[in-house]
């Protein structure tokens, strides 16, 4: 494995929410093949891509840098807006937005602007620090959650007591970014969910320390957030408080914003971390030892319809402590439900011997735990990629297993893992896939899989082959229009941002 992709499987396990399997062999045995239905029909897809590079190690950038690398995630909108993260010549890293027309032979760029870069000013007034994952609408708006630095690096002893600071090592905070403070100073940090448009700028959606109609203070640590229209779902910490104790009880929530034009405190809990609700589960064994630990990502249609990746802990192995820093978890359940309809979740996958049986319902999937985030279709239908064990996952469409570890991928060679599907306009899936010696971008009709990019082939115009595909490290790799939108890494090491055009 080169280094370029153990890279690729550290990066793209954090924006997936799990474990990318660097290599694994199979120690179940195949499970045939599961896509010949006859009572299925595909949905039309392109015949074909032609795949060009936008943009280049070396490439001028907007703020007038220079592409040192590209990172390993891009994003389209319908109306052919392309973000996407890049190092400059002095290691610091930005978000861009390209505007491109495909209405010609080839592609062109009409427009590219910084949206944010590290150590910038917020409109908040703190400091921008690095950027995670991020997510782009339908009108090219990129949404984006960021912690902020506020002030001058002061002592540790110093800082302002916070939920967000209790929960962070404040030098290890501290040295993250271009500009690192003393041993043993640290800065006050706030957070929020912002919004860059092309006409009004980055403005803030999502503030910490909004206090919401049903009483919740949103005070931040602020996760996934993902737009569908008007609506958003995202994931925050958050403070009530207990009448019973007259104290203020701490959990994770996710939250749902039915139109964020109307302002953060219209947010409405859908779930929240602690005892999972009996009555929204079939439980074999349900008892205060299943909790929600922390939810990891999320995905959102139109109408407000969900699914979200949930961590389950045992309270009884760890203390406060190590449950915020992660370090023990029972399993990872996949769950779903519509935001307008409290009390409507569903367990759809669940960990074997986690004591929780997933529902009755068309889409559930079973036993097995999902370390990869979900993806959810417009048409309504989840992609999952479920974890039997270390050696083995699975790929479904809705509730029908599509490919196993194991299984030959269209070029013939056994599959060893996946990347988080996307999907395209009609339901199509794409999926890329890690074989012993390539990877492959796999297209699903709903019947059948073909492959439309491998390791070895080369971009349009170019001499250099693929060595490395990412498409399925965040949600919208895919526009109305069926352009693709993703980064590679050829065989020489160098980087290049990727366009996808139907043939």
């Amino acid at each position: 494995m080169s280094t370029d992709r153990r890279s690729f499987i550290k990066y793209a396990g954090a924006l997936l929410g799990g474990t990318v399997l660097a290599a694994c062999s199979t120690q179940e045995p195949p499970l045939g093949n599961r896509l010949q239905e006859t009572n299925v029909e595909p949905v039309q897809t392109p015949n074909g891509f032609r795949f060009y590079s936008l943009k280049r190690d070396g490439d001028p950038l907007p703020d007038g840098k220079t592409v040192q690398n590209l990172r390993y995630d891009a994003v389209i909108s319908d109306n052919g807006q392309i973000a996407y993260t890049a190092f400059d010549e002095e290691g610091r890293v930005g978000l861009y937005r390209m505007q491109v027309d495909t209405s010609g032979e080839t592609p062109r760029v009409l427009d590219e602007r910084l949206v944010i870069a590290e150590m910038q000013q917020l409109p908040n007034g703190g400091l921008s620090t690095p950027i995670g994952g991020y997510h782009i609408s339908n009108n090219g708006d990129v949404i984006f959650a960021m912690e902020s630095l506020i002030g001058d690096a002061i002592p540790n002893e110093q800082l302002e007591p916070s939920f967000e600071v209790s929960n962070f090592e404040a030098d290890g905070f501290a040295n993250e970014g271009p500009e690192i403070a003393e041993p043993g100073m640290s800065y006050n940090r706030s957070s929020g969910i912002y919004r860059a448009s092309a006409s009004r700028g980055v403005e803030l959606l999502v503030a910490a320390e909004t206090t919401t109609a049903q009483g919740h203070i949103i005070v931040g640590n602020f996760g996934p957030a993902v737009t569908a229209g008007k609506e958003m779902l995202f994931t925050a910490f958050m403070k009530y408080y207990n009448e019973g104790s007259e104290t203020y009880d701490s959990e994770q929530g996710v939250f749902y914003l039915e139109d964020l034009e109307g302002g953060a405190e219209n947010a409405v809990l859908v779930q929240c971390t602690g005892n999972l609700p009996y009555g929204l589960f079939e439980a074999e064994e349900l008892t205060s030892d299943n909790v929600v630990q922390l939810f990891g990502l999320i995905d959102l249609q139109p109408g407000g319809n969900y699914c979200i990746q949930a961590h389950t802990a045992d309270p009884r192995q760890m203390d406060m402590t190590e449950q915020a820093s992660g370090q023990v978890y029972l399993g990872t359940m996949l769950m779903a439900g519509s935001a307008r309809d409290p009390g409507s979740a569903l367990v759809l996958s669940a960990p074997q011997g986690l004591g929780i049986a997933p529902a009755n319902h068309e889409m559930a999937i079973g036993l097995g735990a999902a370390n990869h985030g979900p993806r959810i279709s417009a048409t309504g239908t989840m992609g999952s990629i479920i974890t039997l064990s270390e050696s083995v996952q699975r790929l479904y469409y809705g509730s029908r297993l599509v490919a196993t570890s194991g299984d030959l991928s269209p070029s013939g060679y056994p599959i060893e893992s996946f990347l988080t599907p996307s999907f395209g306009p009609d339901g199509e899936m794409y999926v890329t896939v890690q074989t012993p010696n390539s990877m492959e971008l796999m297209l699903f009709d709903g019947v059948t899989l073909r492959t439309v990019l491998r390791t070895n082939d080369t971009l349009v115009g170019e001499t250099t082959p693929v060595s490395l595909i990412t498409l399925g490290t965040l949600i919208r790799h895919v526009n109305r229009n069926s352009e693709l939108a993703f980064t590679v890494v050829r065989e020489d090491g160098t980087t290049a941002l990727v366009l996808g055009v139907p043939a």
